[in-house]
């Protein structure tokens, strides 16, 4: 999970993947250096994805959706978050239609980084 995180601040700071393999001329992060950068990318992803999540949620109303919400809320990193994405697909399916729900659930998608080669 670490490497994946790392590979995702490497994305955001050099600005593409190709940029991130490449050599930049100075040493790799020590183990501690990327640990203090994956934490700071988790404080500032979280929250945003979070809120990503409710707003998709934003116009809906219903019984099961505070469930949703409250889920929403106490999701402690990405990963339970990724694992919310399916209810709130039925949820959006349900109650506007699937082609929407669809399309929200891919704009949430910028938050989630598929490493090639991990384990699946």
């Amino acid at each position: 999970m670490l490497n994946s995180l790392r590979s995702r601040w490497n994305f955001s700071r050099l600005g593409s993947r190709s940029a991130a393999s490449q050599s930049t001329g100075t040493q790799p992060p020590t183990r501690s250096g990327s640990l203090r950068r994956t934490t700071t990318v988790l404080a500032e992803t979280l929250p945003a994805a979070r809120a990503a999540f409710e707003q998709a949620l934003a116009d809906l109303e219903g019984e099961g959706l505070s469930a949703q919400r409250g889920a929403i809320r106490r999701a402690c990193s990405l990963h339970d978050l990724w694992h919310l994405r399916t209810g709130l697909y039925n949820e959006i399916a349900r109650q506007l239609s699937q082609r929407e729900a669809e399309q929200r659930l891919a704009t949430l998608q910028g938050f989630f980084v598929i490493v090639q080669g991990a384990p699946r």
